[in-house]
């Protein structure tokens, strides 16, 4: 949990997909197989994904004495800053928060369908949510509507902040669970092989 909100501090402004749409009205924005999400959801998606964005870049040019605003500058509007020739830093960001929600979605569905139930780390720092998210607000001199706030603007709840956590907690412990019983044979590789060579 630490990490996600140190993740989520890096953004110096909010961001916000939606901005017209008042989280009163969370319409349906985004639905993939059985799972809607609602406006408010894509908005938490979108600051949370230009958040993992902006510190993978923001640690990788560091490291080679690059300043990250030669890349993407948060004190300009995003879709007036390219990634490339053809997609604004806006849309580059709205489709890594689409992708990932469809991925999510995926293994959150499987996760569901299996009786998953998370484990006691992961249920420790939801069942803290609250005051983790207080003590974060508090180390930076805000409330915590404040914060959420900051963070998100207007149009994202606290109840959409833990709802959110909790998939995407959901969806990382079960892809881990998945990963580590995954137990793959040499002889199943050879089988894949045999069969796929031609390809």
């Amino acid at each position: 949990m630490k990490r996600f909100f140190a993740a989520l501090l890096a953004a110096m402004l909010v961001l916000t997909m939606f901005a017209g749409c008042s989280a009163k009205e969370s319409p349906v924005a985004y639905k993939v197989g059985n799972m809607e999400f609602t406006v408010e959801d894509m908005n938490y998606m979108y600051v949370s994904s230009f958040n993992e964005i902006y510190n993978n870049l923001y640690y990788s040019y560091a490291n080679y004495g690059i300043d990250i605003s030669t890349i993407v500058d948060i004190t300009k509007p995003l879709d007036e800053q390219m990634v490339n020739e053809t997609t604004s830093w806006h849309q580059y960001i709205l489709d890594y928060a689409a992708n990932t929600a469809k991925t999510f979605a995926g293994i959150y569905e499987k996760a569901i369908e299996a009786n998953f139930v998370l484990g006691e780390e992961y249920q420790a720092d939801l069942d803290t949510f609250e005051e983790q998210l207080d003590e974060v607000a508090a180390s930076n001199g805000m409330t915590r509507d404040e914060y959420l706030y900051y963070m998100y603007g207007e149009n994202v709840s606290l109840d959409t902040v833990k709802k959110m956590t909790e998939f995407r907690y959901i969806t990382m412990a079960y892809a881990q669970q998945y990963e580590t019983e995954l137990e793959i044979s040499d002889e199943d590789i050879k089988a894949y092989y045999e069969a796929n060579k031609q390809s």
